[in-house]
């Protein structure tokens, strides 16, 4: 409470032993670049009798990347087991539906520390870029939101790393952070693009990124 005084606990946080970071390391930066990118707020409704929920979806090839990585690591950081929903969750594109990996939790603390805190807003399209004041938090969140959204295609004559989303401000803030990570991304004519080249992605791969 000293270091996040908006923070809230429930019996829950208290019952399940929900630990909040005190500081913002490597890994605490990386699971906030996947929750800025892949996570929902679900915030409290008195009048529903609905608790707070987070939830985080990935895409349909992220099974083992949920299951191997974020999944231990939300372990690790928050001492949350991260359950599964009753239902799986599909996602419908052009026609079709498909699975995709999901976690949820009802941890009130870790909702309150992400929307007052960490200053994570509801809805994804009003998100920017939180504060992050050390070259590691900037490296970890980095690497999150590149696990999340980063999309490498290797063309005949070149290869390029786009990450794209509809979010310009949050487009604005990852520009600005790449550049002080020393890589040097162009913007795509729509200004939701960020678009990498061949030498940004083995700078990357030297850093431990991709």
């Amino acid at each position: 409470k000293k270091k996040w005084p908006s923070l809230k606990v429930s019996p829950y946080d208290w019952l399940k032993d929900i630990r909040i970071p005190i500081n913002i390391d490597l890994e605490e930066a990386i699971l906030l670049g996947i929750f800025h990118t892949n996570g929902t707020i679900i915030p409290h409704h008195e009048d529903r009798n609905f608790d707070s929920r987070f939830e985080l979806y990935g895409a349909k090839y992220d099974f083992e990347f949920y299951a191997t990585i974020v999944a231990p690591l939300i372990r690790r950081v928050f001492n949350i087991i991260p359950r599964k929903p009753e239902e799986d969750k599909r996602r419908n594109n052009t026609g079709y539906t498909y699975n995709v990996p999901a976690y949820e939790t009802n941890s009130i603390a870790l909702v309150s520390w992400l929307q007052k805190s960490i200053g994570m807003s509801n809805s994804w399209s009003d998100r920017e870029i939180p504060t992050l004041e050390k070259t590691e938090q900037k490296l970890g969140f980095f690497k999150g939101v590149v696990a999340s959204l980063g999309r490498i295609y290797m063309y005949p004559d070149r290869t390029r790393m786009y990450i794209l989303t509809r979010n310009l401000r949050f487009i604005q803030g990852l520009k600005i952070v790449s550049e002080e990570l020393g890589f040097s991304p162009m913007v795509g004519k729509s200004g939701t693009l960020l678009d990498y080249s061949k030498s940004d992605i083995q700078k990357m791969i030297r850093h431990d990124i991709l």
